[in-house]
Order: structure tokens, then sequence, then C-alpha cells
């Protein structure tokens, strides 16, 4: 997840071509590849304001029942508390899906 610790260095917008590498793991084998990658995201968010609505479309499609039943807890219980205030950036739900 160091990919996102340097969004907010990157002037060369990077971040914006490898987006949907990075975003993939959400779809990972691993729960805890997956609660990484979704606790970073708050930061991409925040620093590369331009992917929100790429961000917020992934996070709304990803289906925590696809996780192995043991860990969904793991990642949203501990994944959500640290996007709450960097999405605060992401425009409004609403205008994201349409």
């Amino acid at each position: 997840m160091l990919v996102a610790e340097n969004a907010k260095w990157d002037t060369q917008n990077r971040m914006e071509d490898t987006a949907d590498e990075y975003l993939a793991f959400l779809n990972d084998k691993k729960p805890i590849t997956i609660r990484q990658c979704i606790q970073a995201l708050g930061k991409v968010a925040l620093f590369k304001p331009g992917l929100n609505k790429k961000i917020a479309s992934r996070l709304i499609s990803f289906d925590l029942m696809s996780v192995k039943e043991t860990m969904r807890k793991s990642i949203f219980m501990r994944a959500n508390p640290r996007l709450l205030i960097p999405l605060e950036n992401i425009v409004l739900l609403s205008e994201t899906i349409s």
C-alpha cells in the first residue's frame, strides 16, 4: 500500500495511470490485502480528487459477501472508519453513480 502513501507527492500523475491496477486489489484472494487496500484508499482520495469517482464506484460495487465469512467483520470494521473522514472529499454518491 506504499503506492497510496506516495499519492501526496505524485506530481507526474502516475497514480492515475495505475489506479485500475491498484483497485484490482479489492478482488484479491487474501482478505488482508483487501482490507489494506480499502484502508489506504482514503489517502488516495484525499490527494488525488480526480480519482474519487472511480474509487467511490469501486467501493460501492465491492462485494463483501465474496470475502471469507470469518474475515468480513475485520474488513468492514477496520477499514470503514478509516475511510469516513478522507472520503468526505468524494463527490456525493448520487453524482458518482449518474
